[in-house]
C-alpha cells in the first residue's frame, strides 16, 4: 500500500470517528470548489476537497477524487476512490455510477490489467442506463483498446469498426480508423 492510499484509507476510515455524526453530516464540502480547482489542474487542492467530501459519502466526491488520482498518475489509488463511489453505502445516482464505472474500468487500464478493463467496459456496453449518459463511441473505444491489449485482434477490430459505422462525427471515428490501419 502506498503511503498515499494509507493517508486515503486513514482519512475516510477516520471520519466521524471522534465525535459521533448525526446521518447527513452538519457541514457538507462544496464539490465546485474543488471542481474549480480541478478545472485549473491543483491537483492537491482538488483531491483534499473530494477526499473531505468522499469521507462524508458523496459518490460523487469519491468519483471525481479517483479522476484526480488518475491525472496524477496513480492509479491503484484512483481504483480505490472509484470502489468507493461504487459502493453501496453511497447509493450513488447512475450518471455518477456510469462515470465510476468508466474511471474505474480506465484505472485497471492504468495499472496494466486490460483483461479487468476490458470485463468492466463490457459490461457497459450492455447496459443502457449507463450508456444514456455515457459517451457510447469512447467506452467502445476504449474497450476495443483494451480488446487489443489482451491479444483480441478480432474483437478489438471488430469494436473500432462499429465506432466508424455508428459513430461517424464522433471524434473517437477517426481515432478508431487509425487503429484500424494498424489491426489491419
Amino acid at each position: 500500500m502506498t503511503p498515499e492510499l494509507l493517508l486515503l484509507a486513514l482519512l475516510c476510515s477516520g471520519c466521524g470517528k471522534e465525535a459521533p455524526l448525526p446521518p447527513r453530516p452538519v457541514r457538507t464540502f462544496d464539490l465546485s470548489e474543488a471542481e474549480a480547482r480541478f478545472l485549473e489542474g491543483d491537483w492537491e487542492g482538488a483531491e483534499a476537497g473530494f477526499s473531505l467530501a468522499a469521507c462524508q459519502g458523496s459518490p460523487d466526491g469519491a468519483a471525481w477524487l479517483g479522476r484526480v488520482l488518475l491525472k496524477q498518475s496513480r492509479p491503484l489509488e484512483a481504483e480505490h476512490a472509484f470502489r468507493m463511489a461504487l459502493g453501496p453505502a453511497l447509493h450513488a445516482v447512475e450518471g455518477t455510477r456510469a462515470r465510476a464505472r468508466v474511471g474505474l474500468a480506465d484505472a485497471l487500464m492504468a495499472q496494466g490489467r486490460p483483461g479487468a478493463a476490458l470485463a468492466e467496459y463490457s459490461s457497459l456496453l450492455k447496459d443502457a442506463s449507463a450508456l444514456a449518459v455515457l459517451d457510447p463511441a469512447e467506452v467502445t473505444y476504449h474497450a476495443a483498446l483494451a480488446s487489443l491489449r489482451t491479444g483480441l485482434w478480432e474483437a478489438g477490430g471488430a469494436h473500432l469498426k462499429r465506432i466508424v459505422a455508428s459513430h461517424p462525427d464522433s471524434p473517437f471515428a477517426d481515432m478508431a480508423s487509425e487503429r484500424l490501419e494498424d489491426v489491419a
